[in-house]
């Protein structure tokens, strides 16, 4: 039983011995008879009281996070984890545990590997399978994935507390009969139409596109006022916070400016208890002329001197002016909290992975981070990221900051990836 329970088991050696990793298929650990499992880290009696008291802690001061206690460095702890395991679906359990998706045998069919659902524990660095199958989503207890046919028409979703996961639909047919697929709430790993996202309301004054919040913080929608033409609407629309209560609120925040175009369940900090939104683009409107009004046939890169950071109990907003070093020399495209500063990373042009505390900047890490791929613990310490060492530069060309001309159709090369688990509190 316990070499039957072993081959889930993934241990990672020390970088220093070359970054080896090492599948045990049969054999138990040297020196120790390890029966920890998937099914035995989800069957902890504190399991659940663990996870509610990680996400829902006292929030620190805000100023803690512009001069924070973990000092500013050029390098932290940081883990290569194997390709195979590293996880390019990651949701974090706790402060330890996360979910991630692994590469498992190969299909005997088609040769290649089976998509896995696994747990990794970031303390000790090991990996236990859980069961085959496309991990979509995990929050407060709710699993939800897609089993692992290749064609998307012969999968099933299934959603529910791990073990007890139920098969929900993929499907549901629209006013027209046809079949539209059920998109999975980031928030909350449920079922949610397109059109709860996206809808019109009113006689044409307005259209919305709805971003939901965590379960219990309302959604912020989009709005702006068809009687303006064009990209002049686009740009200028505005957020509104719809509280759980019903009520809309007006943040008086710019859409794409301050809010940003979409809102990721990773900018919720919650050991300090806000949202760190990622706008900043804004588009010149020099194109526009009385023929076609409000065209935007080429625009500006004009970042925001600011981060915009939302509280979801009281509504407040709080803008942190972004370091002036950082504006000069970097073309920003995320920024994080996290407990050691701000983590901000750089777009193709400016590529690399920086860290700001009020005014002073440093750079840990000389490659591109796709932002969509950073993953935070709740209390801030542990972040998941994917990056590319290789990239290339693809033709194109716009204007940029003081008139500077900056590629920007550019794309990372894909043929290869790092996935790094950084600790910032393991620094201190």
């Amino acid at each position: 039983m316990i070499a039957l329970r072993a081959y889930r088991r993934i241990i990672s050696i020390d970088r220093s011995t070359a970054t080896l990793f090492v599948l045990l298929l049969v054999l138990p650990p040297i020196g120790r008879a390890s029966t920890v499992t998937a099914e035995s880290i989800l069957d902890r009696p504190e399991r659940l009281a663990d996870e509610r008291l990680a996400w829902n802690p006292s929030p620190i001061p805000l100023d803690e996070l512009l001069h924070p206690r973990v000092p500013l460095k050029d390098r932290y702890p940081m883990e290569q984890l194997e390709a195979r395991v590293g996880g390019t679906f990651w949701f974090w359990l706790d402060n330890r545990y996360a979910f991630i998706s692994a590469g498992g045998e190969k299909d005997k069919a088609t040769g290649i590997p089976i998509p896995h659902i696994a747990i990794k524990d970031t303390d000790k660095g090991d990996v236990y399978y859980y069961k085959p199958g496309r991990l979509i989503c995990y929050w407060d207890n709710r699993l939800t994935y897609e089993t692992v046919e290749i064609e998307e028409s012969n999968r099933k979703r299934f959603s529910g507390p791990p073990g007890r996961e139920v098969e929900v639909p993929m499907f549901n047919p629209d006013d027209q009969g046809k079949q539209v697929k059920y998109l999975v709430d980031d928030f909350n790993c449920q079922n949610i139409r397109p059109d709860e996202l996206r809808m019109r309301v009113g006689n044409g004054g307005y259209a919305r596109s709805i971003k939901p919040l965590r379960p219990g913080h309302g959604s912020i929608a989009l709005e702006m006022n068809d009687s303006v033409p064009g990209w002049q609407a686009y740009i200028r629309q505005g957020g509104f916070w719809h509280k759980p209560s019903g009520e809309r609120i007006a943040l008086n925040l710019s859409h794409e400016f301050e809010i940003g175009t979409q809102i990721n369940p990773n900018y919720w900090a919650p050991f300090l208890g806000r949202y760190v939104f990622n706008g900043g683009v804004t588009y010149s409107e020099s194109s526009s002329g009385p023929q076609n009004p409000g065209a935007m046939r080429s625009y500006e890169a004009r970042y925001a001197v600011n981060v915009t950071t939302f509280s979801p109990i009281d509504g407040s907003i709080v803008k942190i002016k972004k370091p002036t070093g950082l504006l000069s020399t970097v073309m920003p495209q995320g920024v994080f909290a996290t407990r050691a500063g701000l983590l901000w990373t750089g777009a193709i042009r400016t590529p690399g992975l920086y860290l700001s505390q009020g005014e002073k900047m440093q750079k840990i890490l000389d490659e591109y981070v796709d932002p969509k791929e950073i993953h935070i613990a709740p209390n801030g310490c542990k972040v998941k990221l994917m990056s590319y060492p290789d990239y290339r530069l693809s033709p194109g060309r716009m204007s940029g900051p003081a008139g500077a001309i900056i590629d920007f159709s550019q794309s990372p090369n894909t043929t290869r990836r790092n996935h790094l688990l950084i600790d910032f509190c393991r620094a201190q």
